[in-house]
């Protein structure tokens, strides 16, 4: 596994992106690309943006040892989600076999630390792992870590089933250098139906298993003492309808799960539903997702160790004043549509977006508990974006320069001439224009 591993990394240089170098699609026998994306934000009129600084990219390469037997090394970089040099890079190895009806797939992180050091282990919150059997009409999975809990594509919302617990049964939640908070998410069982060839039919559900204060009148926020402790379950439950033709994809997917508020979860429920069609040489693709949020959410710092307002110890999302913010336990909702015609190499396509006022999910800069007015009291109230694009094929390549218009009801865009010390102060902006683009390799 080792050998294979270095080998991928060193082709993966041919094929990300520098100046003056040329890409290369010659890979040895066995090796195939199974997936290439570059995206890059070139302008931003929120925030002067330097390249590589807001860059995503994913490489995965994939190598068949048998007809039933393959290994896909991922490669992808994300600064904006996770700017820590140490956890920007992302290294994964998925081992697949699938004898006859048999499935089997193992996922696995190669992990840096502060220290310089690799390790390779589980992906314990990935749903990448599984056992399983399909006989094209029947099937189920066993997940050992977590059961697919996540839906959306525009609005992805992330694991619905993340669960945060303090690691031990501490007497006081309080920051003393042995505390830390651990992350679970819901391993489980899925069972498929595929009663026709373009419908499959998919219900599962997890739960997981978690540490909480037995006294009635514990309070997080207001009383982080306790004498006692018990284990506790939480279940999440998934429910999934895909049909497909020649013209027409659609997906039906409800995501639901249970203590949300005790566990500290961002959502407490995710639903969505996505249309694709195609009909000569134009294509109309659709997506409505909606989320519940979580009552009682807790807000950490980068790392995920421990929370972020420490200063008076506020575990939850709060404004300037400590004040919870206003999207707890709300209803909110993204709708996309994106159309596109085909004129040989050359593809245009226009776009509109509309994200309600407490419409959360796992974006970093478009979501309602991170796109604050300057004080953190409101949300951007409502947010519109039209955009502007092309795809371009070249050779083996897709290139798609696009533009993006973004309007909010609320000042919630940062100034770049105006940035203080203090944020509260600075001058905040309704409009965002934002240009990227993006590079894809066609398989």
């Amino acid at each position: 596994m080792y050998t294979h591993f270095f080998k991928v990394a060193a082709l993966g240089l041919l094929w990300i992106p520098i100046k003056g170098m040329s890409i290369s699609t010659e890979l040895p026998d066995g090796w195939s690309v199974s997936d290439f994306e570059y995206h890059q934000t070139t302008y931003s009129s929120s925030k002067g943006t330097e390249a590589g600084e807001l860059s995503d990219i994913d490489l995965s390469l994939r190598y068949q040892y048998a007809p039933d037997t393959y290994s896909i090394f991922r490669f992808d970089t994300s600064p904006v989600i996770n700017p820590d040099p140490n956890k920007t890079n992302k290294i994964q190895i998925t081992l697949n076999h699938s004898p006859e009806l048999f499935l089997f797939q193992l996922d696995l992180d190669v992990r840096g630390n502060d220290n310089g050091g690799l390790s390779i282990g589980a992906d314990d919150d990935s749903d990448d792992s599984y056992l399983g059997w399909n006989n094209g009409t029947f099937g189920f999975k066993v997940f050992p870590h977590n059961f697919g809990d996540s839906t959306g594509d525009d609005f992805y919302t992330g694991r619905i089933s993340t669960s945060y617990y303090i690691e031990g049964t501490p007497a006081t939640f309080s920051k003393n250098g042995t505390l830390t908070i651990g992350t679970k998410t819901a391993p489980g069982l899925e069972l498929n139906y595929a009663p026709l060839k373009e419908l499959e039919v998919k219900i599962a559900a997890g739960s997981l298993n978690y540490l909480y204060p037995a006294d009635e009148n514990f309070n997080l926020k207001t009383s982080v003492t306790t004498n006692r402790w018990r284990s506790k379950a939480a279940a999440a439950f998934r429910g999934e309808i895909n049909y497909g033709n020649k013209n027409l994809t659609a997906s039906l997917v409800t995501i639901n799960r249970e203590k949300a508020g005790e566990t500290g979860a961002l959502l407490e429920s995710a639903h969505s539903i996505e249309v694709s069609y195609q009909f000569a040489d134009f294509d109309v693709a659709l997506e409505n997702t909606q989320t519940v949020a979580g009552s009682a959410p807790w807000d950490l710092n980068n790392s995920g160790t421990w929370f972020a307002n420490i200063t008076t110890f506020n575990p939850y999302y709060a404004d300037n004043s400590y004040a919870d913010q206003d999207w707890f336990g709300k209803i909110g909702n993204g709708i996309s549509i994106k159309t596109r015609w085909k004129l040989g190499k050359y593809a245009p396509y226009l776009g509109l977006k509309s994200l309600s006022e407490y419409f959360v999910f796992t974006d970093n800069k478009y979501s309602a508990h991170t796109l604050r007015t300057n004080d953190g009291t409101k949300s951007h109230g409502g947010l519109n974006s039209q955009l502007i694009g092309a795809d371009i094929t070249a050779g083996s390549f897709t290139i798609s320069p696009e533009l993006e218009f973004w309007t909010a009801a609320n000042k919630v865009f940062q100034n770049p001439d105006d940035i203080r010390e203090q944020s509260a102060l600075s001058e905040l902006s309704t409009e965002n224009r934002v240009m990227t683009i993006n590079l894809k390799y066609n398989k």
